[in-house]
């Protein structure tokens, strides 16, 4: 599988799942969020590669490539995290321990929450690894 084919997987099941309409999804190559003119929440998706490894030592190896799908939920500070919370249960649910096109997902950990500027917002980090024959 290609990086773009793992990319693919990951933001189509991200797509057709996410239900939220009052929280768009924003990807990591948006270059500029507008705040005022968002609702109370809103998520950013970003697809982190960490690197590749021999899989097997056959005559024809393949590559086995490591990444990490990071989403970060933004919540308006006056509103609690009570919703974020939810919105990443959600997520958590929706990746942790599928398969996905040849994508295998992983454990769902929540990473780091900050609060500036107004809003709230808290990662959910969701290892995953992909092979180069499928």
């Amino acid at each position: 599988m290609t990086l773009q084919g793992m990319r693919d997987s990951l933001v189509a099941e991200l797509s057709m799942n996410w239900a939220h309409a009052e929280a768009p999804i924003f990807y990591e190559n948006t270059t500029e969020i507008d705040l005022a003119a968002l609702g109370d929440y809103f998520m950013h998706c970003q697809i982190e590669f960490d690197g590749s490894v021999q899989a097997d030592i056959s005559a024809t190896p393949f590559d086995r490539t490591h990444g990490e799908l990071v989403l970060t939920v933004f919540g308006r500070v006056t509103l609690g995290t009570r919703q974020v919370l939810v919105y990443l249960e959600e997520l958590k649910s929706l990746f942790r321990f599928k398969t996905l096109s040849g994508v295998h997902m992983q454990a769902a950990s929540p990473g780091q929450s900050v609060s500036q500027d107004g809003w709230f917002s808290m990662e959910l980090r969701t290892p995953f690894f992909a092979d180069s024959n499928t």
